[in-house]
């Protein structure tokens, strides 16, 4: 780090003095400034910077370019370098190397220190003599060059030429690892859940305990959880640290892998009761990896991914969470009477070791997305707008700058970020509304204010150093009435889909639909799958479209936002609308019609959890986007636990007669007094309580997207980002 600061500031220095006796003395264009020049730059930021300075080049020391291309183009990269140096044709030698020297002005407050990532494919090499040879091949990078086209941006036919390393993960490819992680992940889940029996079993062998069995079955699940808890806030605590996305992604991968060895591994154990300790602090570990992957993954694909790509990477990784827990109870009751539970988790760790670990550990991370420079858009806006890639640390100067858990609530700084951050500073603003007077305008950083007559002052900015205190970020996001909107529809509709998941098939069998709870559980998975595969692939498609057109037409953002919340929305209020047939198949006694009804609200309600994954982030600022995700995270939680709470204590209330008992002869069913007309009336109340948790989940969501358009248009006080600074508005 200190001799990249010292790089930094000999460069800085050496560009200074360059461009002092440049503007100065016109007579100074000798060979040694505009070589110092050259070598001064260690890296160029922007592909369009890297052409220029190409085409500035070769007019300086070659010539005007020949007037028709020799080479073939299909040979793109050689075409743009050939374009670039025809577009210095008109400059003579010495007006070359005044644009040259100002272009490396202009660069410098864009420039990083360290090696660079996109390289020309060109080099210089000096003689003894100090002339200079153009060689044609690669110096700084190893990798040949990879022109990737730019579906997005009209303005642009290119989107970044950037170096290709063969060695390096695909955005698709690592989509795919985190969709197999979530499949792998619910399944894992799954086991303790779909094996009652024989967990009970090793509970009696490895505490004595009879009468506390459920206590401690309870206990399991519980361990998750809170290890899930605690891996999402720890994972939030390293990436304010300055911890990657991809290393922390593949730190969670390998603790959630750990722990499942270890769950597998204590099926052979003794009947000890530190077996029993020993397999609860297995799952609390695979709680941990499993929430530091939760919380890292959608904003490192938010960074990796084309805009127009994003919503549909979502929905297909959480499309794995809907097959992972319809499959996971299959799988447990598949393997563990087969093979045992012990198997069951082996064969877990096994696809996790080969198909996940291993890519994520043997191949590099992929390259950030770079959107092109819009026209007029300068280096240094665009480099101050766009979150820079930050190094991995080592190990000493990683645990140096761990903030402590004072620092992390309320703010200050490290140990190792007194000198300098490396993450971001970004700044909320709220601006107050101007007056007006003459031809009202907006205001350059705040508010809305008149341009003319007596044209009122513009609005009061109010800045939050969102690095310094997650309790301001907090307070922050609790003060957008777009956020509060989504993350109260979040907890609604967990807690709607959970409480179908638990009450629905038992209610099927008290009402006579289904005839035992395997058939029951049978029919409700595949629904659900079936929902699932059909609804993901359909909310994704229709958000990228949308979001295409958007970016096309030059917005994004908040605006984003708000379409994804107004979808999720609609398809959410369509799903419970089409739950309330559900009502129809219980009067009717139809377990077909119950399934495709099943299937088709599934695919409305289940399709729409990648765009609640992706909304959150879109309405924060980039350093924001894990407590977003934390904070949402917590408000499933929330939900997945007072849902099912809600609708078994109003199924306790008014249909007590409906439960599923032993008959005795080895089947099981409902009790006579289950068919009074009180208790099927409470039934179908249980019913109504989930499906209306389903619809106001919806209604606040069209209602955030509704605040967040309306905020748009103006309708409502907003203010804009200041363009020379990192800093974004929450709606």
């Amino acid at each position: 780090a200190t001799v990249s600061r010292r790089s930094a500031t000999v460069f800085r220095r050496s560009c200074d003095v360059i461009c002092d006796k440049v503007f100065s003395d016109p007579k100074v264009f000798s060979d040694r400034p505009f070589l110092a020049a050259v070598t001064a730059l260690p890296n160029v930021p922007r592909d369009e910077d890297k052409l220029r300075l190409y085409g500035l080049y070769k007019q300086a020391t070659v010539g005007p370019a020949p007037k028709r291309y020799p080479g073939s183009v299909l040979n793109v990269v050689e075409f743009e370098k050939f374009k670039a140096w025809s577009a210095a044709r008109p400059l003579s030698i010495n007006g070359a190397r005044r644009e040259y020297v100002a272009l490396v002005k202009e660069l410098q407050a864009a420039a990083q220190s360290g090696a660079p990532r996109f390289m020309l494919n060109e080099r210089v090499e000096y003689r003894d003599d100090g002339t200079v040879d153009w060689h044609v091949g690669t110096v700084h990078s190893v990798n040949p060059l990879k022109v990737k086209p730019d579906g997005w941006d009209s303005s642009h036919t290119f989107d970044e030429v950037r170096s290709f390393d063969p060695n390096a993960l695909s955005t698709r490819a690592l989509v795919g690892l985190v969709f197999l992680f979530k499949l792998l992940q619910f399944v894992d889940r799954g086991i303790t859940s779909g094996s009652p029996t024989e967990f009970n079993a090793f509970i009696e062998r490895t505490t004595g305990a009879v009468e506390q069995q459920a206590v401690l079955f309870a206990s399991i699940s519980s361990a998750y959880t809170v290890g899930n808890l605690a891996g999402c806030v720890g994972a939030l605590g390293l990436h304010r640290a300055g911890y990657t996305g991809h290393r922390l992604l593949r730190t969670g991968m390998i603790l959630w892998l750990v722990g499942i060895v270890l769950s597998s591994w204590c099926s052979a154990l003794g009947s000890a009761p530190l077996v029993f300790y020993l397999f609860c602090t297995a799952r609390l570990l695979v709680g941990v990896g499993a929430g530091a992957v939760v919380v890292s993954w959608p904003p490192y694909i938010e960074s990796i991914a084309m805009p127009t790509e994003r919503s549909m990477a979502m929905t297909l990784v959480e499309m794995g969470t809907s097959l992972g827990a319809a499959t996971g109870y299959l799988y447990s009751a598949t393997m563990t009477r087969a093979c045992g539970w012990g198997a069951a988790y082996f064969g877990v760790a096994f696809l996790g070791a080969v198909a996940i670990v291993a890519p994520m550990c043997v191949f590099n991370e992929p390259y950030p997305y770079t959107r092109a420079r819009r026209p007029g858009e300068s280096v240094a806006v665009r480099h101050q707008q766009q979150i820079h890639e930050i190094k991995d640390p080592g190990f000493l100067e990683w645990l140096e700058g761990l903030p402590t858990l004072h620092e992390l609530l309320c703010g200050g700084t490290s140990r190792a970020h007194k000198v300098q951050r490396k993450s971001m500073d970004v700044r909320i603003e709220k601006a107050g509304n101007g007056g007006n007077g003459g031809n009202g305008g907006n205001g350059g950083n705040g508010g809305n204010g008149g341009n003319g007559g007596n044209g009122g002052n513009g609005g009061k900015l109010e800045t939050v150093d969102t690095s310094a205190s997650l309790m301001a970020q907090l307070e922050t996001m609790c003060s957008s009435p777009a956020l509060v909107f989504l993350f109260l529809g979040l907890a609604c509709a967990s807690g709607g889909m959970q409480g179908l998941q638990v009450f629905f098939p038992t209610i099927g069998i008290d009402v006579g639909i289904w005839p035992s709870e395997i058939a029951a559980a049978a029919s409700f998975g595949t629904a659900i799958v079936l929902g699932a595969v059909v609804g993901s692939p359909m909310h994704g498609v229709l958000a990228s479209w949308m979001t295409q057109f958007f970016f096309v037409t030059g917005s994004g953002g908040s605006r984003e936002a708000a379409v994804l919340l107004g979808i999720m929305g609609c398809t959410t209020l369509a799903g419970a609308i089409v739950g309330t047939g559900l009502l129809l198949a219980i009067a009717t006694h139809s377990a077909g019609l119950a399934w495709k009804i099943l299937a088709l609200s599934g695919a409305l309600l289940l399709g729409s959890l990648g765009l609640q994954v992706r909304a959150p982030m879109l309405l924060v600022p980039p350093s924001m986007g894990p407590l977003a995700v934390l904070v949402s995270t917590i408000c499933g939680f929330a939900g997945e636990f007072a849902g099912p709470l809600i609708a078994g204590v109003i199924k306790d209330w008014y249909a007590p007669n409906c439960a599923v008992i032993d008959l005795g002869d080895g089947s099981s069913g409902v009790g006579p007094l289950c068919a009074s007309p009180a208790d099927q009336h409470g039934l179908l109340l249980v019913l109504g309580v989930i499906v209306s948790l389903t619809s106001s989940a919806g209604v606040l969501w069209l209602a955030g997207s509704a605040y967040a358009s309306r905020q748009l248009r103006g309708e409502l006080p907003s203010s804009k980002p200041d363009p020379h600074a990192t800093t974004m508005t929450l709606v």
